[in-house]
């Protein structure tokens, strides 16, 4: 199985970095895609994927750090800077926090959209309390010339099916295991098969029954079982159709 999504060379999982990728290991995990949100993070970033073979990168300013605007020549040079670095992002919108002005939060999400067209590099997109902007800028930015993946879905039916419109995929974190996630557990049920990721998210997250914990890639499974759950397949099948989607998305 692969981690789609996690953030592991963050602070509270840099320090116990090898026992992390080994415990991941013992469950299964087989590939990790690690994703840095700041210029701040970039060399912790390289530092990783020169270090372990199956661990991959993705760069982008996130929306909550879009006070700090990003060209698209000094985006791409850094995508292109490393050969393990094979997402833009992730980038979007997220109107639940003022930390950057929506002006600017758009402004960065253009960029790293043009930029992803520029270097036919998928997309990760972070969206929160933003699903309307979300749909109108992936809409307008033109279907089938990019493509991408809502990471951490929790949005509405109406911008699932936008997304998979356009070929996105949709990801699947931890909290899908919620008790009161059935409505989201709902729209993962008319996801097709084909367009489903799953990630942990970590340090954030944590899946039932270790919610409220530090967020890790070895607990992948717990969400694995339920998106396996909800679609009616075993966990096996589900594994084996998520890493399919994963290197098909990421070109590995």
């Amino acid at each position: 199985m692969i981690d789609s999504h996690c953030h592991i060379g963050f602070e509270e999982l840099k320090e116990n970095l090898p026992e992390l990728v080994q415990r991941a290991a013992e469950q299964g995990v087989e590939k990790i895609l690690t994703v840095a949100c700041l210029h701040g993070q970039l060399s912790e970033l390289k530092e990783i994927l020169n270090k372990y073979d199956n661990i991959y990168g993705a760069f982008g300013i996130h929306p909550n750090e879009s006070n700090m605007l990003i060209n698209a020549y000094e985006l791409a040079q850094i995508i292109s800077s490393h050969p393990k670095i094979i997402g833009i992002g992730e980038t979007g919108l997220d109107y639940h926090y003022n930390f950057a002005t929506i002006e600017m939060q758009k402004e960065n999400f253009l960029t790293h959209i043009q930029v992803a067209r520029m270097l036919n590099k998928p997309l990760i997109v972070h969206t929160r309390s933003a699903d309307v902007d979300t749909m109108e800028i992936l809409k307008n930015s033109g279907q089938n010339v990019y493509r991408g993946v809502l990471h951490c879905f929790t949005g509405t039916k109406q911008l699932a099916e936008t997304a998979l419109e356009l070929g996105f995929y949709i990801s699947a974190s931890g909290v899908i295991t919620f008790k009161k996630s059935e409505e989201l557990r709902e729209i993962f049920r008319a996801v097709p098969l084909n367009r489903l990721l799953v990630e942990t998210d970590a340090p954030y997250l944590a899946p039932v029954p270790f919610r409220g914990k530090q967020n890790e890639p070895s607990f992948l499974p717990y969400t694995l079982r339920v998106l396996a759950d909800i679609k009616g397949i075993s966990l096996e099948k589900m594994e084996e159709i998520t890493t399919q989607n994963f290197k098909d998305l990421f070109g590995i």
